[in-house]
């Protein structure tokens, strides 16, 4: 639907920054690739040649140091009815969506759609999507006594998030990020 980019970062390197904007986006020495929505970004990590094909051989122990990651998925889009909202189907996992540099929503569920209103503009907007690290946003999460998890699968416990990403008997790990399912603009009924 949009030509969707995405920038990235590691966790250290954005503790203190505020990004609200594809303006403050290009003002960091980030590396922006083309994304695709829906997807997620270490398969455009992949295409772009950033890193090796998690599909083969142990190439999936290299994605753990992707786990660390800032993610800012980002697009502009053209608003006709100012009586409009943005639909994600679903965003992997932990975010904080921004429409023309305003912050409006703040997500933490996979497995739900989340409708965004906005006050839009008539003609182009923007649109930031910022999604936290997971295994990093967990740890704010108090992991009851009585709770027992293998210990690489912690940050499962209290996340709405597809457990098998955290590594199953059937599945590596991979704690992925990413918009999953379809964005679309639609008229409020």
């Amino acid at each position: 639907m949009y030509h969707w980019k995405i920038a990235y970062a590691p966790n250290y390197l954005c503790k203190n920054l505020h990004i609200s904007s594809i303006a403050d986006i290009k003002n960091t020495d980030f590396k922006i690739i083309d994304a695709t929505v829906p997807g997620n970004f270490e398969l455009d990590l992949m295409r772009d040649g950033e890193i090796d094909n998690l599909y083969y051989s142990t190439n999936t122990l290299d994605a753990q140091k992707l786990e660390n990651m800032h993610v800012w998925y980002f697009t502009e889009f053209d608003v006709e009815d100012k009586n409009s909202y943005l639909n994600f189907e679903g965003i992997d996992t932990i975010s904080e969506i921004y429409i023309n540099g305003n912050l409006v929503k703040k997500t933490e569920n996979m497995f739900i759609p989340y409708e965004v209103y906005a006050d839009f503009k008539i003609g182009k907007n923007e649109v930031v999507v910022h999604i936290l690290p997971v295994c990093i946003e967990a740890r704010k999460h108090e992991i009851p006594a009585a709770c027992h998890a293998l210990k690489y699968n912690y940050a499962s416990l209290n996340i709405r998030k597809a457990p098998h990403m955290f590594g199953w008997d059937i599945m590596p790990r991979i704690v992925s990020a990413g918009i999953w399912k379809p964005v679309t603009l639609k008229k409020i009924k």
